[in-house]
């Protein structure tokens, strides 16, 4: 596979913050299959500067449970919105300030993002090349 087979969809994503202030976030759902357990939420922070971007990478199965129901008990969690199943809720834990960012997202975006991702990746056929991965770590070349 090469870095063209990755997939990436925009998405817009409101937040809440105290006292129920809300706010839109442009992102990027991005999937990189030679990373093939994962699926990254690009922040996008200036739209005219593509490096500026907060990124969280998510367990592509987590994504998925909790697009259906709920998934997550760690510094990501994410579930099907109550008042309106056609919303998820994610939940990112900020680890420098213990803060939590709430937000709300389409389902069906969330969803068929997922569904592009298997089609690329079915799930049980997620391989890492280990070999590779050390080689990079000890070479300074992983992330």
């Amino acid at each position: 596979m090469t870095t063209s087979d990755t997939i990436t969809r925009p998405a817009q994503w409101m937040s809440t913050g105290d006292g129920g202030a809300q706010a839109v976030h442009d992102l990027v759902l991005a999937y990189d299959p030679t990373r093939p357990f994962a699926a990254e939420l690009r922040f996008v922070l200036d739209a005219g500067d593509p490096d500026a971007v907060l990124v969280w990478e998510v367990a592509r199965d987590l994504l998925a449970q909790g697009s259906a129901s709920w998934a997550g008990d760690g510094d990501v969690r994410v579930r099907v919105w109550t008042p309106l199943p056609a919303l998820c809720v994610i939940e990112l834990l900020d680890g420098i300030t213990g803060r939590w960012g709430h937000f709300l997202a389409r389902r069906v975006e969330l969803t068929d993002f997922l569904q592009e991702t298997y089609q690329l990746v079915p799930e049980g056929t997620e391989h890492v090349d280990i070999d590779a991965a050390v080689a990079a770590l000890l070479t300074g070349g992983g992330s």
